[in-house]
């Protein structure tokens, strides 16, 4: 449903259409709970339960649709774009002395996630690459670290959960220390990277919520 209210998250709508959209979605789960008193209680729960769920992903996606305005200009900025590509080359030189990931163990998602984040990120400054290709990269790093999640049965819900945990933890950690350690080499990407790096993570969250994989 959210994907017809507010078809793509890089599209921008007026603000006074943005306005009604998130009042409605913030009066929807009211809304919901007053319509439902006399029905029974576990189908009540069933649905109040999925309002929320549905309210939570589309007021992410509306604050991934403000905040794509601002993360566009930093993507298309060219001297912003040249100094984040030279701080990760340059990171990239030293990185192999640097012990920050040595604790994730070969078979972890975290250690599939460095390597990934290592070598296809830096490729999207070298290739001048837009903001939907940006995304497009970051489906594509869930895809991949979701692929033992999908794998597992319905029944062993708690170990998918534990997963996307594990996951999203790991994202969290692996991206804000490399972002870090790339402002420590060029302060000037400290701005820049730290707005990309909530919106990366935002789209993220955005896709598992999307996608149910709860």
């Amino acid at each position: 449903m959210n994907g017809l209210l507010l078809p793509h998250v890089l599209v921008p709508l007026p603000s006074g259409l943005m306005l009604t959209l998130k009042n409605f979605v913030k009066n929807l789960l009211h809304w919901h709970q007053d319509g439902l008193y006399c029905i029974p209680p576990i189908i009540k729960y069933a649905k109040v339960k999925a309002c929320y769920r549905f309210k939570t992903s589309f007021l992410r996606q509306i604050q991934l649709n403000h905040m794509s305005i601002t993360a566009n200009s930093v993507v298309e900025s060219r001297d912003t774009a040249a100094t984040i590509q030279r701080a990760w080359h340059q990171l990239q030189r030293t990185f192999k002395n640097t012990p920050l990931f040595y604790h994730f163990s070969p078979a972890s998602i975290g250690a599939d996630l460095v390597y990934q984040f290592l070598q296809e990120y830096g490729n999207l400054w070298d290739t001048s690459c837009s903001l939907s290709e940006h995304l497009n990269w970051v489906e594509g790093v869930v895809l991949k670290s979701m692929e033992k999640v999908t794998r597992l049965s319905q029944n062993k819900l708690k170990l998918r959960e534990e997963l996307i945990r594990q996951f999203v933890l790991e994202w969290t950690y692996i991206s804000t220390q490399i972002f870090k350690m790339i402002t420590f080499i060029c302060l000037e990407t400290l701005g820049p990277l730290h707005l990309l790096d909530m919106f990366y993570r935002d789209y993220m969250l955005f896709l598992l919520e999307r996608w149910d994989v709860q």
